[in-house]
């Protein structure tokens, strides 16, 4: 089974209600300790009364009438649409919804009782949008010698319809009844999710599109930049994280280049932390100097009062004085030299701080018995690549430069990176952003994370509407 075709099986089940048959899909709130299953009515009942021990739900996912545990159930009183309110099930993505439009492409997952428990994706499209529910025509007729439409869709009902982007699977509604009850034009009909919804919200429950922060957590950990234990819960992890371990491996010092808020300063002082490294983080963000030796005097500063070294050195110039000192503290230990927000500006001045920092660690090498006990991980704005291009006569030439530094860019967050972590501050914090909340806020963020964090302070200090936080931190960021 295909990864795609793996999300579609996680959604579908099937559903026997006291000898009815039918098909049913998962869908997952972000802020709740439930799931729900969306199904037509029918499948569940042919005179409104239903009993929830009648109830019997499985799938090939995993999925058995032992591990779901019936919360309630909710019937519309007019439309075929019925919900089954169930304990969250913790293996589910978040559901993802997508508004149907006339000629989108789409799929069917169910489980037809002909196939006699096993599941059956069809190939489908919108032919029609009407108020509440479309018109799904299916790609190859469902007519064979010995079965009519009705025969081979029975066992349908109250299945998922899909629209498949990017690896994506969202649900755009749920299948209720054929179009015409011979089957006649391979058409089925699928209610919006919307009329799903109006009926969750008329049972007191926050609706799967509309905003909701009403009781959202006071807990401002996920805003720190400097990383504690605290803030590991809503610290999203991803590939780069797995990469910057490997790179604590190397012999090597580490640049560590990207724009403003992107995160390198979290991501560089949470993985030291993961790993159990022993280093020292200083910033230089607010550092304006004409002079490089200045830059380094703050450096050596930080080295003394955060190792607590007593005996400070007074040797030579700055560069012998933090080699001493880092050698009255690493003799038998490797220790991370983390230096932030580095400011170089054009190639001169890149050169400078790239001969300060090998030279210190020469220094250190020559006056000790163990060698690449030090390890500098740098961090700046600008992407130095450039520069080390540029490097022919200087101090430190091209290929120098190289040999003792690993170069990383950081790229831009991607725009899925960025829902992640929306659903991760969203289970965390107990609220909820409509898909158009999402995509405005992700769209702003163009490609870093910082924003998304700024929106939520703005709600939870400043007490700001969404559309407020939103524009304030627009206008902070951009």
């Amino acid at each position: 089974m295909s990864k795609i075709e793996d999300k579609y099986d996680k959604l579908a089940v099937k559903i026997n209600s006291n000898g009815i048959n039918g098909s049913g899909c998962i869908i997952q709130p972000t802020y709740s300790d439930y799931s729900y299953i969306f199904t037509a009515k029918h499948c569940l009942t042919e005179d409104g009364q239903v009993d929830n021990e009648k109830i019997e739900i499985s799938g090939s996912n995993g999925i058995d009438a032992g591990s779901i545990k019936i919360q309630d159930i909710f019937l519309d009183d007019e439309l075929d649409v019925a919900v089954i309110k169930i304990a969250r099930l913790n293996n589910i993505e978040t559901s993802l919804f997508i508004k149907p439009e006339k000629e989108l492409s789409t799929y069917l997952y169910g489980y037809p009782k002909l196939l006699q428990g096993k599941s059956q994706i069809l190939s489908c499209k919108i032919s029609f949008d009407r108020d509440n529910y479309s018109d799904i025509e299916l790609s190859q007729s469902q007519v064979t010698f010995e079965k009519n439409s009705p025969d081979t869709l029975r066992g349908f009902s109250g299945s998922g319809i899909f629209h498949e982007k990017s690896g994506k699977v969202s649900v755009v509604g749920i299948l209720t009844r054929l179009k015409a009850p011979d089957g006649a034009y391979n058409n089925v009909c699928a209610y919006h999710i919307s009329n799903f919804d109006n009926l969750i919200k008329s049972k007191g429950f926050p609706s799967l599109f509309e905003d909701y922060i009403d009781e959202i957590i006071s807990d401002y950990s996920f805003s720190f930049t400097n990383y504690n234990l605290e803030l590991e819960k809503h610290y999203l992890q991803r590939d780069i994280d797995e990469q910057t371990k490997k790179l604590f491996l190397s012999p090597k010092n580490i640049w560590i280049s990207g724009v403003p808020g992107v995160g390198k300063t979290l991501l560089i002082n949470r993985n030291l932390r993961i790993d159990k490294k022993d280093y020292i983080s200083i910033d230089l963000t607010t550092s304006k100097l004409d002079d490089i030796n200045e830059y380094f005097k703050i450096i050596n500063n930080e080295i003394v009062y955060q190792k607590k070294i007593g005996n400070v050195s007074d040797l030579g110039n700055i560069y012998d004085k933090i080699a001493s000192n880092l050698k009255q503290i690493v003799d038998h230990e490797e220790l991370f030299l983390f230096v932030d927000e580095v400011p170089i500006r054009d190639t001169n001045i890149f050169s400078q701080f790239l001969s300060g920092f090998i030279k210190i660690s020469e220094k250190y090498s020559n006056t000790s018995n163990r060698q690449n006990q030090i390890k500098w991980i740098i961090s700046t704005r600008i992407n130095p690549s450039e520069f080390v291009k540029n490097l022919n006569d200087c101090l430190v030439n091209g290929q120098k430069a190289s040999k003792h530094f690993l170069f990383k860019p950081m790229d831009l967050w991607t725009s899925d990176e960025l829902n992640s972590l929306i659903e991760l501050l969203e289970k965390n914090l107990n609220f909820h952003f409509s898909s158009d909340t999402r995509k405005r806020i992700i769209n702003m963020c163009n490609g870093i994370p910082n924003p998304i964090k700024r929106v939520i302070e703005l709600i939870l200090i400043d007490n700001c509407n969404i559309e407020e936080a939103i524009i304030t931190a627009k206008t902070e960021y951009f």
